[in-house]
């Protein structure tokens, strides 16, 4: 994985990184607490060959079966899932060195 751009601020519980990788999400020690994905309304199904199905036969993440959080579709254009569990999410936190 590499940084791309980091963006840093103090927040009520410390100092808070948002980081921009470029990379193999499926890599060994590859981590996210937070994934940006784009895809077409509807078109959640993990295909071959593609972020979507890797996602899904390296880690068991479909985000056509994901609970959603929280849903800002017809304002935003997004939705975020329920929290995971597994793969990226759970392999650890990145940690900023400052």
């Amino acid at each position: 994985m590499d940084l791309q751009n980091c963006i840093g601020l103090e927040a009520r519980h410390g100092y808070r990184t948002f980081e921009l990788y470029t990379g193999d999400l499926t890599e060994a020690g590859a981590a996210a607490d937070l994934l940006i994905i784009s895809a077409f309304a509807g078109g959640y199904h993990p295909e071959p060959d593609t972020l979507l199905g890797a996602l899904h036969s390296s880690w068991g993440i479909d985000l056509a079966t994901l609970g959603r959080e929280l849903d800002l579709c017809n304002s935003l254009g997004f939705w975020l899932s329920s929290p995971l569990y597994g793969g990226p999410a759970a392999t650890g936190r990145r940690q900023s060195s400052d």
